[in-house]
């Protein structure tokens, strides 16, 4: 189908958002993806009652920070990740394995008051 290459995921914590980050192409190759960050996240009510805004990211070491830094990072989250199946319904993301939690939203606050 249209969506067989999708995943949506969410990641629900202290801040109750996640990236608005659009990402065409390999994850480990941010010169030649198309990389797109915005405000909506895509929901219907969203863009029926709201102007909303996505923006291109040319710059290649721009896309290659919002790789490393935000999505590499958010799609390694097992702490709070809800996974949107085919049915639009939300399950927990739960570990496969007992290795630690990675709690983006915790590694990226730390990250940021230590600067």
């Amino acid at each position: 189908g249209v969506s067989e290459n999708i995943t949506v995921r969410s990641i629900l914590g202290k801040f109750l958002e996640h990236g608005r980050v659009y990402w065409f192409g390999p994850l480990e190759d941010p010169v030649q993806a198309r990389c797109f960050i915005g405000s909506a996240d895509m929901m219907g009510r969203n863009l029926d009652r709201r102007i909303e805004v996505v923006t291109p990211i040319q710059n290649p070491n721009l896309r290659k920070r919002i790789a490393e830094d935000v999505l590499a990072l958010q799609l390694a989250d097992n702490a709070r990740t809800w996974l949107l199946d085919s049915d639009n319904h939300y399950t927990k993301l739960e570990p496969k394995t007992a290795k630690a939690l990675v709690d983006s939203q915790r590694i990226t606050c730390k990250k940021y008051k230590d600067k």
